[in-house]
């Protein structure tokens, strides 16, 4: 497995598992060369191991930090559109 961003061998010390749900495992993995961190969903099926990922720029404690939180909901991104239309400057509404 290569990191995206820079393309060198990522490295299994560096790969952490933050939650496992049936056959799907969270994995947290940061990039040794560039620092980048990815989050990835891998599952194991019959036909094979799929694998979705993506960056971010969060840290694995704060990864962790987020397992408690409920997810976010169809109701919380229309508040958060409609609220950006009226007052975009305004972000600080949504801070936890």
């Amino acid at each position: 497995m290569t990191c995206p961003l820079c393309e060198s061998a990522l490295q299994p010390a560096l790969t952490e598992v933050v939650a496992v749900q049936q056959d799907a495992h969270l994995l947290y993995v940061r990039c040794r060369h560039c620092a980048t961190g990815s989050i990835a969903i891998v599952t194991a099926r019959p036909d094979g191991i799929q694998a979705v990922g993506a960056l971010t720029d969060l840290t694995l404690s704060e990864v962790l930090d987020q397992r408690g939180h409920p997810p976010v909901s169809e109701d919380d991104v229309i508040e958060f559109a409609s609220a950006l239309s009226i007052e975009p400057n305004q972000l600080t509404l949504f801070q936890r």
